[in-house]
């Protein structure tokens, strides 16, 4: 805080954000090699802007989505629960001020999200969380933290798409808000109630546009539209963002820093006080990538046990590839990593038939030995297995809705689903509804349109996302109903078979008989 005259003060106050983490906890990989950035380089940054402006000039903020996306994360989320959860002792280490709830993060249920927050220094905060049982929120709206005399409100907003994406137990007593519909009120509320000097509203919701209220994606229309906000920090779309936006005659700030810790968003807040009242204020913003910055020692030394840890149960052995695992993705054929996994759902009991995306659009896992490590490889996500009852009908009315995203490539590969347990075929050069023909069960076995099949899909799609079960005419609403059984992550089927298995050959894998086969036809 500098004197500018005998009543008038002038503050400084850098904002620096962090996104999307997805795991990038170190530097240096579990088993070999290196990553491109890390919280250890964030950590080096933030320490050397605290080194210039004084720590009680910086503000640390992260906006979601820091539970999920490798096996470190997954390690703390589900083996080793005893222990401070990672994560939280890393932003209670670098001195995070103030943490967002993201999608991925309500996706590793209650047991995780709820200890973390226990466990998290700073305020957790997702504002259109809202409690079943009682209306209130389930973490926390908002925070007021005063730096170097600055006082500021922080208000959070999860995605509320993401009961989209998850299933219900996921987030059992809670309900999502759009956030469009109380921005607006909360921003109004926090600003008569707490007077703050700055307001920010840090959303795990992507960029999207200045006109469009988009339930996902409403950084650019909350920055544009909603009255009183200073800055808006984003994140859920791994973009690189920053600039100004006009907005009732003020500038708002708005930044999105990519994914992975590859880039740190950061703002610059200049406010001028007289007589205690803020009477003038500059803001300005950037991205700053990290990737080429070194690591922070003091980061590497603290969490050194901890990576020991993770990265000794990351080498443990899983099974033995004797030939290599094709992870390529083609629009004419399943990959044999795809028909792998169908393998490992169509031997869960009481499956027919199994459907899923290809989740892996390159690579190739080589022969030799697969350790727990390659698992986040062969199945990324943490989806859980559903079984599903759906009519044979239903079933040809999924993959004509599937293969019409394949041949048009006219939307996400992971919409792409085939299926296995079947045996079909596709004319490309047919009109949409009929293009796949149902030829008979994988044993040759007759198909029935009529007929009701225990399908295997992924939570992801059970939930409705990717939009293929209403195009296939079934309600995602009508699932609990329609849900045989869920099961466990797919990720820890896979590794429970392969462990069962000892050792395998993919190319032979890929022509068991049991996942049946399709083919293009004219």
């Amino acid at each position: 805080m500098s004197l500018v005259s005998s009543c008038t003060y002038e503050s400084k106050v850098v904002v620096l954000t962090t996104n999307d983490l997805h795991g990038a906890l170190f530097t240096q990989k579990y088993v070999s090699g290196e990553n491109p950035s890390s919280l250890s380089k964030v950590c080096r940054y933030v320490d050397s802007i605290r080194d210039v402006y004084g720590a009680e000039s910086l503000l640390l903020l992260d906006a979601g989505d820091h539970l999920q996306g490798d096996n470190g994360v997954w390690y703390y989320n589900y083996r080793d629960t005893s222990s401070c959860h990672i994560v939280a002792q890393i932003f209670n280490f670098m001195g995070y001020d103030a943490v967002v709830a993201g999608n991925h993060d309500f996706e590793t249920g209650h047991s995780v999200y709820d200890r973390f927050s226990s466990e998290l220094d700073a305020p957790y905060l997702a504002a259109n969380a809202i409690r079943t049982d009682n209306g209130k929120c389930y973490f926390d709206e908002y925070v007021i933290i005063t730096k170097n005399g600055v006082k500021m409100a922080v208000i959070g907003f999860t995605n509320p798409n993401v009961i989209s994406w998850i299933s219900a137990d996921k987030y059992e007593g809670i309900r999502f808000r759009k956030i469009s519909s109380m921005a607006d009120s909360i921003v109004s509320q926090v600003r008569k109630t707490e007077n703050p000097d700055i307001c920010i509203v840090a959303l795990h919701s992507g960029l999207g546009d200045m006109q469009s209220d988009d339930i996902e994606n409403c950084g650019k229309y909350i920055a544009s539209n909603v009255k009183g906000i200073d800055a808006v920090v984003c994140g859920h779309d791994h973009k690189s963002f920053s600039g100004l936006f006009f907005n009732a005659g003020d500038s708002v700030a708005l930044v999105d820093a990519r994914t992975k810790a590859l880039s740190v968003g950061r703002i610059d807040i200049t406010v001028k006080k007289r007589l205690g009242k803020v009477v003038d204020k500059s803001i300005s913003c950037e991205v700053c990538d990290l990737e080429g910055h070194g690591d922070s020692k003091r980061y590497n030394d603290f969490f050194k046990e901890r990576f020991d840890a993770i990265r000794e149960f990351s080498g443990k052995p899983v099974c033995r590839l004797l030939s290599d695992l094709d992870m390529n993705f083609s629009k004419e054929k399943s990959s044999d990593h795809l028909r792998l996994v169908h393998l490992v759902q169509l031997s869960q009991p009481d499956v027919d038939i199994s459907v899923n995306a290809p989740l892996s659009l390159k690579g190739t896992i080589h022969a030799g030995e697969i350790l727990f490590n390659d698992l986040f490889s062969i199945y990324k996500y943490e989806n859980l297995l559903y079984l599903v009852r759906m009519s044979g009908e239903e079933v040809k009315n999924y993959l004509e809705a599937s293969y019409d995203v394949r041949i048009s490539s006219k939307g996400p590969v992971y919409n792409m689903d085939d299926a296995a347990g079947i045996n079909y075929t596709v004319n490309a050069g047919a009109g949409y509804g009929s293009r796949v023909k149902i030829i008979s069960m994988a044993d040759g076995t007759p198909f029935s349109l009529d007929k009701v099949y225990n399908v295997a899909l992924t939570s992801y799609r059970a939930s409705g996302a990717g939009g293929l079960l209403s195009k296939a005419g079934i309600d995602p609403l009508e699932i609990p109903a329609r849900t045989v059984r869920i099961d466990r992550e797919i990720r820890d089927l896979i590794y429970l078979w392969l462990l069962e298995k000892g050792e395998i050959d993919p190319k032979l894998i890929s022509k068991d008989r049991s996942l049946g086969n399709w083919r293009y036809i004219k």
